[in-house]
């Protein structure tokens, strides 16, 4: 079984998946690593934060192809897996659940502040160090990307 965590930034799926991959004693990645090796190797991603619902999901789309050839690679080499990240959406997953045996949840966050994003910066210590307009960006962003 493959288990998704999706959703929002910052509303706590890194927490979820690392609890939930220690409790079955199964491995877990995020789309973060996977998108960072993508843009290492020259594949244009949104260098700057842009949260507006065509953005997230032309990016969501873009990376679809890799994240179907991450699910196809983990569900023929390990029984049970965890992938979280921000990098795909509920029509993905209907997409995905044709092929492969998957059970996927989306977390959302209805309120989050520019300080609560300095003060709990997750597995993502640099939301920490933020100048303070960006960190209010994300925090008007979030609930609104929690919401569709």
């Amino acid at each position: 079984m493959i288990y998704l965590i999706g959703g929002a930034p910052r509303c706590g799926k890194s927490t979820l998946c690392q609890r939930f991959a220690a409790e079955l004693g199964i491995g877990w990645i995020s789309t973060d690593l996977v998108v960072e090796v993508i843009d290492q190797a020259g594949i244009k991603k949104p260098q700057q934060w842009d949260a507006r619902p065509e953005v997230v999901r032309d990016c969501a789309d873009q990376f679809f192809p890799y994240f179907e050839r991450i699910v196809s690679g983990i569900n023929s080499t390990a029984e049970s897996y965890v992938i979280e990240g921000v990098h795909f959406l509920p029509n993905h997953v209907r997409t995905l659940h044709e092929r492969f045996p998957i059970r996927a949840v989306f977390l959302g966050c209805s309120l989050i502040t520019p300080a609560d994003i300095a003060r709990l910066p997750g597995k993502s210590p640099g939301y920490a160090d933020l100048p303070k307009p960006m960190r209010a960006q994300i925090a008007r962003d979030v609930p609104v990307w929690s919401a569709w």
